[in-house]
């Protein structure tokens, strides 16, 4: 840990070589900007495209963009995960590399945790441009989660997340896939911490196109199941 580094901010990437030409510089750009002591951790989740070369070109113009690269996919929470156990700031947090989101959205977030009434800020996603098809799988998503962990937030999976590093060390999630989100939601309601979600306008994807396929509602639903299974048999032992 880094006492004068304020804000460390993860971005998982995995064949994101359309999108984070633009999107890094611009989220680079915009923390410069604010003033802040910050340090990017782009994670590059053993893509099979040109990721990686973009990535280390981007390090040499870009000081505080740090760069990790792993040998092995490890997943969307595995990725984010890397990150954030190798964040030297007092605020710690992740968001997307395709530019879904506005950079300046991360300030606004950062903003309001500072302010020390939060524990962790995340991002509602409004306005969404990702179809009709994954609305209708984010609002099922949504009623699953609420129902089974009663996590009480209308976007679960939206992003930018920013949580102080008190707030992430007793959390100290694991899930290495898109049960991540869960994971750290869970955590924040089991030690009782203050949450708050910010409205933020959702965007199109630079380019390339999403991960998410067809069959992973069905995927996303065992892995519910699996995860509230498993919390289940912590809670006994």
């Amino acid at each position: 840990m880094n006492p004068s580094c304020e804000l460390s901010l993860v971005v998982p990437l995995y064949n994101e070589e359309t999108c984070i030409g633009r999107s890094l510089p611009d989220l680079l750009q915009c923390l410069e900007r604010s003033g802040i002591c910050y340090e990017l951790l782009a994670v590059n989740d053993c893509s099979l495209d040109r990721t990686k070369e973009i990535l280390d070109e981007l390090a040499v113009q870009w000081p505080r963009l740090r760069v990790f690269h792993l040998p092995q996919n490890q997943g969307y929470g595995g990725a984010i995960l890397t990150g954030l156990e190798a964040a030297q700031g007092m605020i710690l947090g992740f968001t997307c590399g395709d530019g879904e989101v506005s950079p300046e959205d991360v300030i606004s977030i950062y903003t309001i945790l500072r302010t020390g009434a939060i524990d962790l800020v995340k991002a509602k996603r409004i306005r969404r441009q990702d179809g009709f098809m994954r609305q209708l799988f984010s609002f099922g998503y949504h009623l699953i989660v609420m129902l089974l962990f009663r996590a009480h937030v209308t976007d679960v999976n939206g992003y930018p997340v920013l949580m102080t590093r008190e707030a992430y060390q007793r959390i100290a999630p694991t899930a290495r896939d898109w049960m991540i989100n869960v994971d750290i939601l869970v955590g924040m309601r089991r030690h009782n911490l203050r949450t708050a979600e910010l409205d933020v306008i959702h965007r199109k994807r630079l380019g390339g196109c999403s991960n998410v396929r067809l069959w992973y509602p069905f995927l996303f639903l065992w892995k519910i199941i699996r995860f509230r299974f498993h919390l289940d048999r912590w809670r006994v032992s």
